[in-house]
């Protein structure tokens, strides 16, 4: 039987499925914004946890920030600032990659991971 090319790739990430019919799956590249992923990276921590595989996860400032030339942290979202400034100090904290609004490679997340050959085929 053929199978689609989501159904291809689940597979060969699935590491567990279960009764339920639901399924593990191994995730190679994990990317986050500056919207969410200081929540994501602080619910870590309150844990107690942290980041299984630094060197795997990227994040950028994207979401938010101002398209102007010469744009900072100021954003016209209320609380912006807060967002854009958790995300960088949870990111350093974490040791991961982090594209910040004063780097080259810095861009829309679902753009620069193929341009930067971050996320791969497959």
């Amino acid at each position: 039987m053929s199978r689609t090319l989501f159904e291809k790739l689940w597979k060969i990430h699935e590491v567990a499925r279960f009764d339920n019919g639901e399924s593990l799956i191994r995730i190679d590249r994990v990317f986050l914004h500056e919207r969410t992923g200081s929540i994501a990276l602080k619910g870590l921590e309150e844990k107690g946890r942290s980041v299984a595989n630094p060197k795997h996860v990227f994040c950028t400032m994207d979401h938010i920030v101002d398209t102007k030339p010469g744009r900072s942290d100021s954003t016209q979202m209320p609380s912006g600032k807060n967002f854009i400034t958790a995300t960088r100090n949870s990111a350093r904290r974490a040791d991961i990659e982090l594209f910040d609004l004063d780097s080259q490679f810095q861009g829309i997340v679902h753009v620069i991971s193929p341009e930067l050959g971050i996320a791969l085929p497959g």
